[in-house]
């Protein structure tokens, strides 16, 4: 988190296969970026009821039945 949401291997060793010197622990300013920092998530806005009626660009509505699709077809 400290290199901007990149994870680097700097100490990828590939002769033994393994990671050197790996922080057992994260930087106290990886959890200062990490957290909230008090704010609250904007609520979600209420979701749009899906328009029945046609127009220009859907004939049979935004979210017609699949019963209405296949009798259209037909």
């Amino acid at each position: 988190m400290t290199n901007h949401g990149m994870f680097c291997l700097h100490n990828l060793d590939l002769e033994s296969h393994c990671i050197h010197e790996i922080p057992a622990k994260d930087p106290q300013a990886c959890g200062v970026a990490m957290s909230l920092g008090g704010k609250l998530p904007r609520p979600l806005a209420p979701a749009q009821p899906p328009n029945l009626t046609p127009t220009g660009l859907f004939a049979l509505g935004d979210s017609p039945a699949w019963s209405d699709i296949k009798a259209f077809i037909g």
